[in-house]
């Protein structure tokens, strides 16, 4: 039995006696999580079936500027990222929720709606500072790369006026 299996067995084992309807969601949040393994997430458990929100590491989203295929049309990181955890919200506005529970990577434990919606605001949160952090570093890189450049060509300039000056010395003499 692998880590992420006891996880799922631990999950099925609180969660199962509660869902009525749709207990396929079920086989679907195994198969999520052994496709994942250590990756955070929160579990919904309804009457109606379950929700499992993966909180993907930062990486995991497209490139900045890039958009992809998602749902009905395309979206950037920014939307599938507050779309993907926003479902936390969702489902706590329309459904009533018997069990959440979450798993940091490491164990599994049951937590308080508040605590989903704060948990899921913090990753949001995170994952958009990261980004901003990179960017940050990209446009340092880049200003590094433009005064770089600046410095050689002015040398260069520099190298050139004096070789000209030489040549001109040369030519005309003192």
């Amino acid at each position: 039995m692998t880590a992420q299996e006891t996880i799922y067995t631990q999950l099925f084992k609180a969660t199962e006696k509660h869902v009525k309807y749709y207990r396929s969601d079920m086989e679907i949040d195994r198969k999520q999580i052994e496709e994942r393994p250590n990756t955070p997430f929160l579990h919904l458990t309804r009457e109606t079936g379950t929700t499992i929100v993966f909180f993907e590491a930062p990486n995991k989203y497209p490139k900045k500027g890039e958009t992809v295929k998602y749902i009905f049309g395309t979206a950037d990181r920014v939307h599938i990222l507050k779309d993907h955890i926003g479902t936390v919200k969702h489902w706590y506005k329309t459904m009533p929720i018997v069990k959440t529970h979450f798993f940091d990577g490491k164990k599994l434990k049951k937590i308080t709606e508040w605590e989903a919606i704060r948990l899921a605001d913090q990753h949001i949160n995170t994952t958009l500072s990261k980004w901003d952090e990179e960017e940050r570093e990209e446009q340092r890189k880049r200003q590094q790369q433009r005064n770089d450049f600046d410095r050689l060509n002015n040398r260069s300039q520099k190298n050139r006026a004096r070789q000209n000056a030489q040549r001109l010395e040369e030519i005309f003499g003192r």
